[in-house]
């Protein structure tokens, strides 16, 4: 679910959750933090909170589970799970890898379309 909403960021939104400090909002983990939001609060660009970011707690500080599909939620339930250090790293892997195949794809692109002997469909496709 967080790998396809990553999918869907700008560059600029990638490069501010590669640079922004975030972290979960959820029990004390937040009060204790030296962060300022949450994911989307990092994507959006927003100080404190914003649009999308997690405000339903429930009476223990636990995150409410009404709008569990959302990505600000399910990040929350990653950082529960596994912890907030470990999402964000894999959160910022997979922004990484996806720059990279958007690269590579590009260079394909480009080195096919200089290819006078390139026949879409044949079998001397590149395989990416």
């Amino acid at each position: 679910m967080i790998g396809h909403y990553l999918l869907t960021l700008t560059a600029e939104q990638e490069d501010r959750v590669l640079t922004v400090a975030f972290g979960p909002v959820y029990g004390d983990a937040f009060l204790e933090a030296n962060y300022d939001g949450c994911l989307m609060c990092a994507v959006n660009n927003f100080r404190q909170w914003g649009p999308g970011c997690v405000l339903d707690l429930d009476e223990t500080g636990q995150v409410a589970r009404n709008r569990s599909r959302e990505p600000g939620y399910v990040y929350e339930d990653l950082c529960e799970r596994f912890g907030g250090s470990r999402v964000n790293a894999a959160i910022r892997n997979r922004i990484l890898s996806n720059r990279a195949r958007r690269t590579l794809l590009r260079a394909r692109d480009e080195y096919l379309a200089t290819d006078r002997n390139y026949k879409p469909g044949h079998s001397s496709d590149l395989a990416f």
